[in-house]
């Protein structure tokens, strides 16, 4: 199933809807698909001063397996303090 989400080019939440699965499955079956060694631990993020705003909610997915949903509509702060806070845990 992970293969499948991967190729499809859909976000976690879409494929989920799309396949009757619950979205913290889907994410939990793709944590475990990627050994622990090659999951970053951070991933450095820059926030642009563009004014584009995505189609699709931003998601986070942790090592944890937990998964971030940033609306679509949020506001660059908003999206700068998720980062600040990402940066100082593991998820």
């Amino acid at each position: 199933m992970v293969a499948t989400w991967r190729s499809s080019g859909l976000s976690m939440s879409e494929f989920s809807r799309r396949h009757a699965l619950d979205p913290k499955r889907l994410a939990r079956w793709v944590a475990k698909a990627v050994p622990a060694t090659t999951r970053p631990a951070f991933v450095e993020v820059t926030v642009s001063d563009r004014e584009e705003k995505p189609s699709e909610p931003i998601e986070v997915l942790c090592p944890t397996g937990h998964v971030i949903r940033i609306p679509e509509f949020a506001a660059r702060t908003t999206l700068a303090l998720v980062l600040e806070v990402l940066a100082r845990t593991a998820c």
